[in-house]
């Protein structure tokens, strides 16, 4: 019966030819990445100097963060909720 392509269905030697594609592919996986593997790697990896960027953008906010919590130490009370123990009218 044919479909709406107008194809009908594949016969025997296709199916063969198929399946034998499909095992072949998944035969050769493992050693077409080994020969694209090396060419691939660096594809995905950001430049040196973006790497570089970014490490000093994350220093910076370290450095900031670092900042923030020294001063909060040296400031007296900060953080710090202090209840008294009498009420002075």
């Amino acid at each position: 019966m044919p479909t709406r392509l107008g194809l009908g269905q594949p016969g025997p030697a296709a199916r063969v030819v198929g399946a034998l594609g499909v095992v072949v592919a998944v035969a050769s996986a493992p050693y077409t990445w080994r020969v694209v593997e090396p060419v691939s790697v660096r594809f995905p990896r950001p430049s040196p100097a973006m790497a570089l960027a970014d490490r000093a953008d994350e220093l910076t906010s370290q450095r900031a963060d670092a900042t923030v919590a020294q001063a909060a130490e040296i400031r007296p009370g900060a953080g710090i909720v202090r209840f008294p123990l009498t009420r002075s009218i």
